[in-house]
């Protein structure tokens, strides 16, 4: 059975492979140019958010997020979009790995062709979906980490303030 992220008559397949989420203290550090590779070269992205999960939630095929968005850092479809706004991501059952109720994350990827329960663009975790935890100030704090804290502050500001343009 294919599976298939619907609203109304609109479906969007979701078939495509899983996501991979990005481990920014990894033993390979993640660097601001590859944040930027994967947003404006490879594969380009339609949206760039830092998002906190609210809740989770099971319906069909899917594990459904709803996020509360921290920031916007590149929108082009979503019209509606502002801080503080909801939003609804989903990952088919089957993939591994789970965002956690609570925690923030930058997320990057294509818009999405469907819609939640409330009219708003909601948005497929796939392959090309970057995805990481944002750090938190803690862990920043550690002289190891701050190196690499500096990186993906650095990422999300630029990349508010000037897109791909960098």
């Amino acid at each position: 059975m294919v599976s298939t992220l619907c609203s109304g008559d609109v479906c969007q397949c979701s078939e495509r492979p899983c996501h991979k989420e990005k481990d920014t203290f990894g033993p390979l550090k993640l660097e601001k140019k590859d944040r930027f590779e994967h947003a404006c070269y490879s594969p380009t992205v339609d949206y760039g958010f830092i998002v906190q999960v609210i809740s989770m939630s099971v319906k069909s095929n899917f594990e459904l997020y709803t996020t509360n968005v921290a920031k916007v850092l590149r929108a082009t479809g979503d019209v509606k979009l502002e801080e503080s706004k909801v939003r609804v991501f989903a990952k088919r059952l089957q993939c591994k790995g789970q965002l956690e109720t609570g925690k923030t994350y930058l997320i990057m990827g294509k818009d999405g062709s469907t819609t939640d329960s409330n009219g708003q663009m909601q948005y497929l975790l796939e392959s090309n979906t970057w995805i990481e935890q944002v750090p938190n100030e803690k862990k920043c704090q550690g002289s190891k980490n701050r190196p690499t804290c500096k990186k993906f502050k650095d990422f999300v500001s630029e990349y508010m303030l000037n897109g791909c343009t960098q």
